[in-house]
């Protein structure tokens, strides 16, 4: 809870350097089953929060992780359905950085997906 209370003023921008780690799930929330379970979607809206915030400053390639990440918890039967929403509220809104990428890098890390 702390973390999601620093993403919502400024210090967010410290986090825009770490995404790429913060996007690797075994990192997010570890490799046990109860922290898989319990943990996992309070990790992701946190997560959410702050690529929502820093998503023009964000690559290519953490928007194609992202995607990847976000369109398979949106398709976990096991997720609870506001997180499913949240997913796809994320997707939508990330939709707008991904049009504007007008350089060819960009085209070719969303065909690996």
């Amino acid at each position: 809870m702390a973390t999601r209370h620093i993403l919502s003023i400024d210090f967010r921008q410290a986090f825009v350097p770490k995404i790429d780690i913060l996007l690797n799930e075994k990192v997010l929330v570890g490799t046990g089953v109860t922290s898989h379970e319990t943990l996992r979607p309070l990790a992701y809206s946190m997560l959410a929060d702050l690529v929502h915030h820093v998503r023009v400053e964000l690559t290519p390639a953490q928007l194609a992780k992202t995607v990847y990440i976000y369109s398979r918890n949106l398709h976990d039967p096991s997720l609870a359905s506001s997180i499913q929403t949240m997913c796809a509220k994320l997707l939508l809104n990330l939709v707008d950085c991904i049009v504007r990428i007008s350089n060819g890098e960009g085209n070719e890390s969303y065909h690996v997906l």
